[in-house]
């Protein structure tokens, strides 16, 4: 789930253009949701249902979203760019023996027998700067940590989810 008062904070912008933009809140901001969700979890989508509101502009604007993987699992991903109540993300990955809960910065594991922890930003492994990490991949000191086979797959997720609204919600098989 991702919440931000993106409407009203890029109205009038290149942003809300799909001529310059390529797509609405989905495509800019709910991207970022869309990457780490098939990054973390390595699978693969069999097919992809969505429903999205524009809310009065030319771009998508709240997007409601269901994923089929090819293993069997299922997801969702809510994108909603006209909160009022702030920016907000909370992404949720439950496993057999556990879950991943991650609400704005603090990430919670719980196993299988219910016992949490919970880790801060403080507490959370470092990371590393992905500007810089691209600029010394162009100089061959290290490998690029974000492969172009990660931007295409959530582009590919992306444009399903834009076919299926636009066909009413029906589900739409990925390749």
């Amino acid at each position: 789930l991702q919440c931000q008062g993106w409407k009203r904070g890029v109205a009038g912008t290149w942003r809300q253009d799909p001529a310059l933009s390529g797509g609405g809140q989905l495509n800019d901001s709910g991207s970022h949701l869309v990457d780490i969700l098939l990054y973390v979890t390595g699978l693969t989508v069999a097919d992809v249902s969505a429903f999205i509101d524009n809310r009065g502009t030319p771009v998508d604007i709240d997007s409601a979203i269901s994923i089929r993987f090819t293993n069997g699992a299922q997801g969702n991903i809510s994108v909603v760019g006209d909160s009022v109540v702030g920016w907000h993300e909370d992404i949720s990955i439950w496993c057999e023996k556990g879950a991943f809960l991650y609400r704005n910065g603090t990430l919670t594991v719980t196993d299988e027998h219910g016992v949490r922890t919970t880790l801060d930003g403080a507490n959370l492994p470092p990371t590393q700067n992905i500007d810089e990490n691209f600029v010394g991949a162009i100089r061959g000191e290290n490998p690029i940590a974000a492969p172009a086979l990660c931007g295409l797959r959530t582009i590919e997720l992306t444009e399903a989810a834009w076919r299926s609204a636009a066909q009413g919600g029906a589900p739409v098989k990925m390749n």
